[in-house]
């Protein structure tokens, strides 16, 4: 590596979305030489924090979980709130709502807690559960980080608890 006239000696892009609040090091391998000075500077390393940026929208945390008509889902439906690089910001605390998206008339209702406040960038909604099989998409939304849809998510029809069968009495005259 070598510093050249305006002293940027290395920029960092990491590989992936570094989440949230960080400390990382960075250790360089090998000499530094100032091509200004001309001159061999050892080896060195450098430690750094990466940090959220500001909130602009939502993403579904985790795969859409399914469930059975009428219980809840077969786990947490999760929203993040994150930045323009994808981190969840850890200090948000916003409101977020969840829908089923599509128009009213179609959409069987969404029961359970339907608005919660995120803890520490996340929104879990534990008690969600629709009463129709079928396969459905959910929205969130949240005042000034818009709507996000999810994947699809699969309501398998319940288990039948009772069957009944009623018989009635005709009266029919002999020999017809």
């Amino acid at each position: 590596v070598t510093i050249n006239s305006s002293k940027t000696i290395i920029t960092v892009v990491p590989d992936a979305i570094l989440d949230g609040v960080t400390r990382h090091t960075l250790a360089l391998s090998g000499d530094l030489r100032d091509s200004v000075a001309d001159a061999v500077l050892p080896r060195a390393s450098a430690t750094f924090a990466t940090t959220f940026g500001t909130p602009v929208a939502l993403a579904f945390v985790d795969e859409i979980p399914g469930g059975e008509a009428g219980n809840p889902l077969d786990a947490p439906l999760r929203v993040s709130i994150v930045d323009a690089q994808g981190n969840t910001v850890l200090n948000s605390a916003a409101s977020i709502s969840i829908a089923l998206a599509g128009t009213s008339r179609e959409l069987p209702p969404l029961s359970g807690t339907t608005a919660v406040n995120a803890i520490a960038g996340i929104a879990e909604f534990p008690d969600l559960s629709v009463d129709v099989a079928g396969s459905y998409t959910f929205q969130a939304s949240s005042g000034g980080l818009g709507t996000t849809e999810s994947g699809q998510s699969t309501i398998r029809p319940s288990a039948l608890a009772r069957l009944a069968v009623a018989f009635g009495q005709t009266t029919v005259p002999a020999g017809t």
